[in-house]
């Protein structure tokens, strides 16, 4: 009894494929071990802490990088300017008597270095690998970890820049010499615009960053406008109308009278409504 043999036919093209899938998964392997081996301990190239490359960076020399740029920030400050004045925040202040220093900007170095030596190695294998590869074409930019007392710092701002600020004033109601209630049209301000201020002082710190920051200024609004205040004239006559009267407190006794009363009265914003009567005379 013979055995038949059965020949097995592979496509050239098919055979082909496999050499070249077994050489670049290959040169893969070898490419990928190599990469691991030049950076074992080390932060991962396309990793940037603020403007600082950290590539081939032990996490200590990435330490020492970010603190010294911490220490020059620290040493010059960030300096605000408006026109010709200018003014120069650092991270440690004194009080104001001099008895003690405290910050108002902190940096937490060690946490931002963790960050960046951590990434590509804190996930799952192709989630790191996909992070590697996309770092090597797009920067990976680890935020610097600081933090700020922004209340101190705007403080800081007023009482530097204040002389620059026009605030809005609100309409007025005035008693004028023919015993009229008058209203005094509002007019619009001018302030520095301390929240913008801040948040650039915030990508300055995130980018580890000490250039000059530049203020703006932005217009101030008033709270009461001339065009609500309606039939309020006719108002603060009907209150001055009960004038001259007495106020008592305990035992004694106050004579009230019309112009002392004229001078009390002032607009206020009515909170209880929506409608026309917004203003309201108090």
């Amino acid at each position: 009894m013979f055995q038949q043999k059965i020949k097995i036919h592979i496509p050239k093209w098919l055979l082909n494929v496999a050499i070249v899938f077994f050489i670049v998964a290959f040169v893969f392997i070898s490419t990928y071990l190599t990469f691991e081996k030049i950076y074992q301990n080390k932060i991962y190239p396309g990793v940037w802490i603020g403007e600082i490359n950290l590539k081939g960076k032990t996490a200590e020399q990435a330490k020492d990088i970010i603190n010294k740029q911490v220490n020059d920030i620290s040493q010059s400050g960030i300096v605000f300017h408006y026109q010709k004045k200018q003014t120069a925040i650092t991270p440690t202040i004194a009080s104001a008597d001099g008895s003690f220093a405290y910050q108002i900007i902190s940096f937490d170095a060690e946490k931002s270095v963790n960050q960046a030596y951590s990434f590509g190695r804190d996930n799952a294998f192709f989630s790191n690998l996909k992070n590697k590869i996309g770092a090597l074409i797009y920067r990976r930019a680890v935020n610097l970890s600081f933090a700020m007392n922004e209340k101190e710092i705007k403080n800081i701002l007023i009482k530097n820049f204040l002389i620059f600020e026009t605030p809005a004033k609100n309409a007025e109601l005035i008693f004028d010499n023919q015993n009229n209630f008058i209203i005094k049209e509002e007019k619009l301000g001018k302030i520095i615009n301390y929240e913008k201020a801040i948040k650039l002082l915030g990508v300055n710190l995130l980018n580890l960053n000490n250039s000059p920051i530049e203020l703006y200024t932005k217009t101030d609004y008033p709270q009461i406008y001339k065009k609500d205040c309606l039939n309020i004239d006719a108002k603060a006559k009907q209150i001055l109308s009960l004038a001259p009267f007495t106020l008592i407190y305990g035992n004694n006794k106050f004579a009230i009278k019309k112009n002392q009363l004229s001078n009390w009265l002032g607009l206020k914003i009515n909170q209880e409504t929506d409608n026309q009567n917004k203003i309201s005379v108090s």
